[in-house]
């Protein structure tokens, strides 16, 4: 039963700001809807997909670390992934969009823009993988075998401390046999 419903609701369009946690505001620059969310966490409407995970590691996951299924106990759990071979690549969930202490349930990215990160080894535009050789780090190297190749994001700016990244996952089909 809906005693006063709402037909239209009107955005203001001249002028940005960030919404609280569980609040709602128009993003003048992507042109969409922001929902806030704890730790800051700002989501684009349409733009961007997270996935609410706990860390439960005894250790902190940093914003834009690769994370990875680590297993259910309430919440889905999340540990920093590593595309060595050791885990399988059906593991890998994305990037995380916040730090995450331990024992925090928060946001990882599945699709969409990473901010405020260090991205500053990498170039505009370079392909992100998963890393072989560091947990939860990205690597522009595409990673040989018998490694895991994970395409992870694009760099879409390149900077020390507000380093931008495009995550948009995609897991090549592994060929378990030889070619000739």
């Amino acid at each position: 039963f809906i005693r006063n419903p709402v037909t239209k609701i009107e955005f203001n369009k001249l002028d940005s700001v960030a919404p609280s946690d569980g609040g709602l505001s128009w993003n003048i620059a992507d042109n969409t809807l922001n929902i806030g969310h704890s730790a800051e966490v700002v989501q684009q409407v349409g733009l961007e997909t997270y996935m609410r995970a706990k860390n439960d590691t005894g250790s902190t996951i940093t914003n834009g670390s690769v994370v990875g299924f680590a297993g259910v106990n309430g919440e889905i759990k999340i540990s920093k992934y590593i595309a060595d071979g050791s885990v399988d690549s059906l593991y890998f969930i994305g990037v995380a969009t916040q730090d995450f202490a331990d024992g925090e349930t928060g946001m990882i990215s599945v699709y969409g823009k990473v901010r405020g990160i260090d991205t500053s080894s990498f170039s505009i535009g370079d392909i992100l993988y998963a890393s072989p050789t560091t947990v939860g780090g990205l690597t522009n190297t595409r990673p040989t075998a018998p490694n895991v190749v994970i395409v992870v994001a694009a760099v879409l700016s390149s900077d020390a401390t507000n380093g931008e990244i495009l995550v948009r996952p995609t897991i090549p089909i592994a060929l378990d046999y030889g070619s000739f």
